[in-house]
């Protein structure tokens, strides 16, 4: 499935919110639902790719949009550039293998995931659940533990 281009509602299962605010990293843009990390090298947060230094985070609840704007600072109306981002057990789309509950699954981008080895191997969470839909619930409750 493609990369989110706008806003998305992510569906998750009932949990209490475990919420982040993250500073981000200059002219990113997070969509809300974006599977979101930050760069080992800077601490920013970006939307999730399979690229080399990102740690996953969660979901961010809502989105912004730092184009133009310098990394983790406060705008001059005063706004701070941070993302809100949940962590908890979300439905994602998946590519590849079919996937089997309690297996790693990795970022393809900010809205799929795989069980298959990737470029990066940069770790989105655990497989939860199967649905029905085609797709997965993923449990990232435990990205706490991952040096995150």
């Amino acid at each position: 499935m493609a990369a989110l281009s706008t806003n998305s509602t992510r569906v998750n299962l009932s949990h209490a919110q475990d919420l982040l605010a993250l500073p981000l990293a200059a002219g990113a843009v997070v969509y809300a639902g974006s599977l979101t990390a930050v760069a080992t090298a800077t601490g920013l947060a970006v939307r999730a790719t399979d690229t080399a230094g990102l740690i996953v985070q969660g979901v961010a609840i809502e989105g912004f949009d730092n184009t133009g704007g310098s990394a983790g600072v406060v705008a001059a109306n005063g706004s701070a550039r941070f993302v809100r981002v949940d962590r908890a057990i979300f439905r994602f789309a998946y590519t590849g293998t079919a996937p089997k509950v309690g297996q790693a699954c990795f970022v393809v981008n900010d809205n799929t995931v795989t069980v298959e080895a990737t470029t990066n191997n940069i770790l989105a969470g655990i497989i939860h659940r199967l649905d029905e839909t085609g797709t997965v619930f993923v449990d990232q409750t435990t990205l706490r533990h991952q040096g995150a």
